[in-house]
C-alpha cells in the first residue's frame, strides 16, 4: 500500500474560499492570541501547581465539571465569591457565581438575559466574525458599531 495525497478539491462546494496560506511560524512580535514571552513563562512553578492539582483533584477528573456541577468549578467558585466581599464589599454566595469557558461564552448570556435593555452596544470587534451572532436573540436591538480602528478605545458613557 502507497501513501499518497488525498486530494479533497472535487469534495468542497462550488464557490468554496481558497486556501489559507501555509502557516510559517510565529512572527517576532505578535500580540494576538495571548502569546507569551517564551523565556518569562514560570515552567516549574506550573509543574508545581499541576501536580498538586492533581493530587487534590485527581479523582474528579474523569467527572463532568470536576463534580462541582454544572456552574463551574466549585472552589473557584467560592474563592471569587469571597474576593468580591472582601474587595468589592458585593456580598454573593458561590452558588450565584456562574464560570464560562470563554468571553463570547459570557457575551452572548447577557445579550440572551437581557433582551428587553434599551439600549446595548457592542464594538464589532468584539465577536469573531465566523461565530458571533450578537443580534440573534433580538434582530431589532441596536447593532454593533464598526470602528475604523482595529483595537478601538471603548468609554462605559458610550455604550
Amino acid at each position: 500500500m502507497s501513501s499518497g495525497t488525498f486530494d479533497f478539491a472535487p469534495l468542497l462546494p462550488a464557490g468554496s474560499p481558497a486556501p489559507a496560506a501555509k502557516w510559517t511560524g510565529l512572527a517576532n512580535y505578535s500580540f494576538v492570541g495571548g502569546n507569551n514571552d517564551p523565556d518569562q513563562v514560570p515552567v516549574e512553578g506550573l509543574i508545581e501547581a499541576v501536580n498538586a492539582v492533581l493530587r487534590r483533584e485527581g479523582k474528579t477528573l474523569a467527572t463532568y465539571g470536576l463534580a462541582s456541577g454544572p456552574q463551574g468549578y466549585l472552589p473557584l467558585r467560592e474563592f471569587l465569591a469571597k474576593k468580591l466581599e472582601r474587595d468589592a464589599g458585593i456580598e454573593t454566595a458561590a452558588d450565584e457565581i456562574l464560570i464560562v469557558s470563554g468571553s463570547l461564552q459570557a457575551l452572548d448570556l447577557v445579550n440572551a438575559m437581557l433582551p428587553q435593555a434599551p439600549r446595548h452596544h457592542a464594538e464589532i470587534h468584539l465577536y469573531h466574525p465566523d461565530r458571533a451572532e450578537p443580534d440573534r436573540h433580538d434582530p431589532a436591538r441596536v447593532p454593533p458599531r464598526r470602528t475604523p480602528e482595529p483595537f478601538p478605545t471603548i468609554r462605559c458613557a458610550d455604550l
